[in-house]
């Protein structure tokens, strides 16, 4: 009987076998490997092509090693904004750029609505504040369908929601020139050539032609404003209807104050002051006169004043017959018209004058001897007469009282008509009186305006105010 054959390959077979297996394994595992690296190769070859084409690659690469200055002068490199010819582009762009970029960081983002995929735009900010657009060209191709990004545009840009614009109304007589930002506000904004005042003054309403305004209104303000008129004098604003308006007679008005000697004319825009303007009468040194010298004659300074004008005020000043006047201009800008003083009249009377204060000085200081002099220089009937023959010396009391002058002057000589004068004298006296038991010392510091009168082909002194 055959012995049985065994179900095992044989050893050699079998080892075969598994030398076939890992050399597969081993083509398989190259293979794979293979198969990894060279995809692991292209996809990174792909996504460095994706980044290369990329825009912000390109923004990225322009942004580098540029400065804060840098992107003010792009920012100024061109004008970004429509403006009036009041303002300019330098001005604006530096006040925006110095308020809403200064100190902060530059970075970028697409513009959304108007950026493409065929032609990417970016905007440049400098914190939330806009900067500049950059717009994108393609350029090589660097595979897989993509292109490196070129910059084709970069211009300065501020969205129009960023920065505001301003309007505003200016009002003005139609002969009253206004300038804004120093440039005259031309015909070209004229909106309203004859606007209606209803609320003039009681001197405007004497004008021979009542004052209206013409309106202009300006838009597409971006900066600081400033409005004033032909002087240079700069004009507020009040808000009206939600528009600031720039009105030289409306927000506050024209004022004046001007002082003259009575019997004066004074005119303001062509039309004569009167008694609704006269504020201050002031000292009439010939007050209680008139049966001596007649109706309408007056040394007093007469002050007129006027506020909330539309019109600026010009002034003239017509003095009384045979007076010239000197003009002062106040430091509030009140205006004073003195009469200058007359030389001849002076040295025709100036002796006259220093007689009649002598006996008034010695007889004030106590000398009896000098009263019926000083009446016989003073008019009769007049307060000042009636003052001496009614008073006794202030300083009965005391003796041998001696008077030196530090000064003592004697000025401003006007003619007050054919039969009147006044003049001023100014003094800083010191007295020394004896009593019985001692000597006492006194000093007087005093300014008086006097008046004479010539009655029956004499002068007399015939009154004299003191000036406060």
């Amino acid at each position: 009987m055959a012995e049985p054959r065994s179900s095992n390959p044989a050893p050699r077979k079998r080892k075969n076998r598994r030398k076939a297996f890992r050399r597969g394994l081993v083509i398989y595992a190259v293979t794979f490997l293979l198969v990894g690296f060279a995809g692991l190769f292209v996809f990174s070859r792909y996504l460095a092509a994706y980044e290369q084409g990329r825009g912000a690659h390109a923004v990225t690469a322009w942004m580098e090693g540029k400065t804060e200055d840098d992107y003010r002068a792009l920012m100024l490199s061109q004008p970004i904004l429509t403006l009036t010819e009041f303002e300019n582009n330098e001005d604006i762009i530096n006040a925006y750029f110095d308020a809403s970029c200064t100190g902060k960081s530059f970075t970028y983002r697409e513009a959304a609505g108007t950026s493409t995929a065929d032609r990417p735009v970016y905007t440049i900010k400098a914190g939330a504040a806009d900067v500049a657009r950059i717009t994108l060209k393609k350029g090589r191709s660097v595979g897989f369908g993509f292109y490196a990004w070129e910059v084709e545009s970069a211009v300065p840009y501020i969205s129009p929601y960023a920065l505001s614009s301003a309007t505003i109304a200016l009002e003005a007589m139609a002969d009253e020139p206004l300038y804004l930002n120093g440039v005259a506000v031309g015909e070209s904004y004229l909106t309203d050539s004859a606007v209606a005042l209803s609320s003039l003054t009681a001197l405007e309403e004497r004008y021979a032609e009542k004052p209206s305004l013409r309106r202009y209104e300006i838009s597409g303000l971006y900066g600081e404003l400033t409005v004033t008129d032909a002087s240079g004098n700069e004009i507020s604003a009040t808000e009206e209807n939600g528009i600031p308006v720039y009105r030289p007679g409306g927000s506050g008005g024209y004022s004046f104050s001007v002082t003259v000697p009575a019997g004066s004319t004074v005119t303001v825009c062509g039309t004569a002051l009167s008694a609704a303007e006269l504020t201050d009468s002031g000292l009439n040194p010939l007050k209680g006169l008139e049966r001596f010298l007649g109706d309408g004659c007056s040394a007093a300074q007469l002050t007129y004043s006027a506020s909330g004008l539309y019109r600026e005020p010009v002034i003239e000043v017509t003095p009384p017959a045979g007076v010239t006047l000197e003009k002062t201009e106040n430091k509030d800008g009140s205006l004073v018209y003195t009469p200058v003083n007359d030389a001849a009249l002076k040295e025709e009377h100036l002796e006259l004058v220093r007689a009649f204060f002598d006996d008034n000085m010695a007889y004030a200081a106590g000398d009896n001897s000098h009263l019926q002099s000083v009446l016989q220089k003073t008019l009769y009937g007049t307060e000042l007469y009636n003052y001496f023959s009614n008073s006794t010396a202030a300083m009965i009391w005391a003796s041998d009282t001696q008077i030196s002058y530090d000064y003592l002057f004697y000025d401003n000589f006007v003619s007050r008509g054919e039969n009147c004068f006044t003049c001023t004298v100014s003094y800083k006296a010191n007295l020394s009186a004896q009593s019985w038991y001692s000597t006492n010392k006194s000093q007087l510091e005093d300014s008086y305006i006097l008046a004479f009168v010539r009655y029956q082909n004499v002068w007399y002194a015939a009154s004299m105010s003191l000036i406060e």
